[in-house]
């Protein structure tokens, strides 16, 4: 077999442990050693607009340290697999009699280069629940940090960033939306009205921490 396919399998078959990021195999999120620490406690809130949303750790202590290397990227990206573990154990305990048409992922900014760490956490996620991951949404313009804002800052910092790419697409459609972590709500709540607005028949979100 060819290096480069050798390395590629490995890659496919190999998990990063959330914590301590030793290479773990690909069916757990985390190693043996760090297990104590990974405590799922599916959390259930609403959005503004009404929106049902579930996320599996609190942005806090270890977990938060975690998420947060994870954003950074760089050697830290193959961590969305092992995210991806803990988010189809928390939707199959909270979601788990809702059918969905696409799970698609708060957009990023294209023109700003960094690491789109939502899109791999969705995808993957999809694939674990033999869903389909589809693009639905694009951000228009570059918005400010979320976290150094306050609430109000923050609402007004994502108003009308978000776009539909295809109504066709979202039409009666029930969707589940991924972000990495959710705060005041405010990024989940843009995306979802934009969502409401084009058809979609209900919108459902799903992220890491809260």
């Amino acid at each position: 077999m060819p290096r480069k396919t050798i390395k590629d399998n490995l890659r496919k078959n190999t998990n990063l442990c959330i914590f301590c990021c030793r290479k773990i195999p690909s069916d757990s999120p985390c190693c043996e050693t760090c297990s104590f620490m990974l405590k799922i406690q599916p959390h259930e809130q609403k959005l503004s607009n009404g929106c049902p949303c579930i996320s599996a750790l609190r942005y806090e202590g270890q977990y938060r340290t975690a998420i947060l290397k994870y954003k950074s990227g760089g050697q830290f990206k193959i961590i969305h697999k092992s995210y991806s573990l803990v988010l189809n154990r928390t939707i199959s305990k909270l979601y788990d009699n809702i059918e969905f048409d696409y799970y698609t992922g708060v957009p990023t900014y294209k023109k700003f280069f960094h690491f789109d760490q939502v899109t791999p956490l969705a995808k993957e996620t999809a694939r674990l629940r033999n869903s389909e991951f589809k693009p639905l949404l694009c951000q228009s313009k570059k918005k400010k940090t979320q976290h150094l804002l306050d609430s109000a800052g923050r609402e007004s910092n994502v108003k009308n960033i978000f776009k539909c790419l295809d109504e066709n697409d979202v039409k009666g459609k029930t969707i589940l939306l991924f972000d990495d972590v959710v705060t005041t709500g405010s990024t989940l709540t843009e995306c979802s009205n934009e969502l409401l607005r084009n058809g979609a028949a209900k919108v459902y979100c799903v992220t890491v921490n809260w």
